[in-house]
């Protein structure tokens, strides 16, 4: 039998840190009953340039939680050719 995994990422959005680098902000909802702690990993492309960033959070029940990752990258640069990634371990 499938299981399903209580974390899910509901949203995300990307925006420019006070360093002038790239700030990914992803929400997360949990399902279950119980808080859930997760590391959410992101992996950020733009320009043949690849930049990891991680955070561990944990999400309460039915109640959505925001997580701040920062990247290596340039704002203005990924804003025009950026990609991102998600996974949460």
């Amino acid at each position: 039998m499938a299981t399903t995994e209580p974390i899910q990422i509901t949203d995300f959005d990307f925006m420019e840190g006070d360093d002038g680098k790239t700030l990914v902000v992803v929400e997360m909802r949990n399902s279950s009953t119980e808080a859930q702690t997760r590391t959410l990993n992101v992996v950020g492309s733009s320009g043949g340039n690849e930049r990891e960033g991680s955070a561990t959070v944990t999400v309460s029940p039915e109640t959505p939680q925001s997580v701040e990752v920062p990247l290596g990258l340039e704002f203005e640069m990924f804003r025009v050719r950026g990609d991102l990634s998600f996974d949460l371990e």
